[in-house]
């Protein structure tokens, strides 16, 4: 997946989430680099939302969606773009286990 298709699915143009991904990094490294982590967490996000939820559709409605109350109302994809991706995948993980958020 490449942050191109990330942009379509959730309706928004991709320079705009390039600006987004690269929105936390106070210095400047190469943003390659963080938009190769950025898709790689949105993919495994949206891979354990889809085994969750049983359908990708739902699993990407709740990512853009759903506000989490542990996370103060963010949503997956505010999590993401904030480079805190491995906590909203492990977030994901404990529904997984039952843990009802």
């Amino acid at each position: 997946m490449t942050l191109e298709q990330i942009a379509q699915l959730f309706g928004m143009p991709s320079d705009a989430l390039a600006r987004s991904v690269n929105a936390h990094i106070s210095a400047s490294p190469d943003t390659s680099v963080v938009e190769k982590d950025f898709v790689h967490q949105f993919t495994a996000a949206l891979e354990q939302a889809t085994v969750l939820f049983e359908d990708r559709s739902v699993a990407i409605r709740w990512l853009r969606e759903e506000r989490i109350e542990c996370f103060g109302g963010r949503t997956g994809l505010d999590l993401l773009l904030a480079g805190r991706g491995k906590n909203l995948i492990h977030y994901i993980e404990s529904l997984q286990a039952g843990y009802l958020g």
